[in-house]
């Protein structure tokens, strides 16, 4: 009697008919492909049996007008050879990336359902990403990504390494009050951390209660509030919940911004305009400059320039005059750029932004990977951001 892997190669290989005159195209394609594993050292699986016999049963009746026989092969399959045994595995573990950071790996045997799992839960785990087709994922190691895997990997036998289990073991023996008392700001006694608040804020600094929610996101701290949030732009930016933050240029002027940097004391102040064209960069010139005269800034430094012809040269000829053209140190108030063009100098010098204004849309581009060290950075725009879901909306 037949097998019927040999009755698959009788059929891929038959030419009037080919098996594409019989049934259809897409399932030739697949038979063709088994016949490939068949006649390979490997075979097939037990799963790609079970296809195949799928397949037969479909086309029953369009192949046995030339194979008579299989509907015999179909009542009692034969197979000339042992199926393919997979290796089956299942593991979370610590790995590092090219980077030499530490991060979880997540590895596993082909399996749409751990696959679809992983895909299901993907805006719960922060950096989750593909590292192989449907079998190996990456994450970040956080304590969030840590309890949420082992939690979710474990009901399916996933072997977890024992090093995160005892990550897993600690984070949830965290009590949320006491970790919260702990980071309380008149709790913390290290030095360190007073120094460097001092450094930031000087001691004459009269200490309101705006400003210590603002330096909260800067020094992860927490603090008891008795003082109601003020229904101001100061107020919205001081309680963000994130480092990027949207102002609205149709509600508020530019000058009101800065004036709320300034009461916040998060000077100097780095503005990004976009690289579009030149009437658009002369009339964002023009508004900056009245809000730097309203509030009374001197200390500028403009560091790009345009071609020296229409606008490009009432752009040059207005940073001259008004002397927006400071040589950069640590007393400039502000500081100027284009999106995609940062001065080197800027990056040899000890000036650095508290907080950071684009003229746009906030993109991934030189600018914003320069200023990601910076806890606040404002997109103002007339147009609300659709693709940073994760920024603060100040109406």
């Amino acid at each position: 009697m037949i097998t019927t892997d040999e009755l698959l190669l009788d059929i891929v290989n038959s030419t009037n008919p080919s098996v594409e005159d019989l049934i259809s195209a897409r399932d030739s394609r697949v038979l063709r492909s088994l016949a490939t594993s068949i006649n390979s050292h490997y075979f097939i699986t037990e799963n790609q049996s079970k296809l195949l016999l799928k397949l037969f049963k479909e086309h029953v009746l369009s192949l046995q007008t030339v194979w008579h026989n299989i509907s015999d092969v179909l009542i009692d399959p034969q197979w000339s050879r042992s199926f393919r045994q997979i290796e089956e595995y299942k593991k979370l573990q610590l790995s590092k990336d090219v980077d030499g950071n530490v991060i979880l790996s997540i590895n596993f045997s082909y399996s749409s359902n751990i696959r679809k799992i992983l895909q299901t839960n993907s805006s719960k785990i922060d950096g989750l990403a593909q590292t192989s087709p449907g079998k190996g994922y990456t994450a970040t190691l956080t304590e969030q990504n840590i309890i949420l895997l082992v939690d979710l990997l474990s009901p399916l036998r996933f072997e977890i390494d024992e090093e995160i289990i005892n990550y897993s073991t600690i984070i949830k023996s965290w009590q949320r009050k006491e970790i919260e008392d702990r980071f309380d700001i008149s709790n913390i006694s290290n030095q360190n951390f007073h120094k460097s608040i001092t450094c930031d804020l000087g001691i004459e600094t009269s200490l309101n209660h705006l400003i210590i929610k603002d330096r909260s996101f800067r020094y992860q701290y927490t603090f008891c509030n008795t003082e109601d949030k003020p229904a101001t732009l100061a107020g919205d930016l001081a309680y963000r919940d994130t480092s990027k933050v949207w102002v609205d240029s149709a509600i508020h002027s530019l000058q009101q911004v800065i004036s709320s940097l300034i009461e916040l004391r998060r000077a100097p102040i780095l503005i990004v305009f976009p690289n579009w064209d030149a009437n658009t960069v002369y009339k964002n010139m023009l508004v900056l400059d009245t809000a730097l005269k309203e509030n009374k800034i001197n200390n500028v430094g403009m560091y790009f320039r345009m071609d020296n012809q229409g606008v490009g040269k009432e752009f040059n000829q207005l940073i001259s005059t008004n002397k927006y053209n400071a040589q950069l140190d640590e007393n400039i108030t502000v500081v100027g750029i284009q999106a995609n063009k940062i001065p080197k100098f800027l990056l040899k010098t000890k000036w650095t932004p508290m907080s950071v204004i684009v003229l746009d849309t906030i993109r991934n581009n030189k600018s914003i990977v320069y200023a990601n060290c910076c806890d606040l950075i404002i997109s103002y725009t007339n147009t609300k951001p659709v693709l940073d879901l994760k920024a603060n909306y100040v109406s």
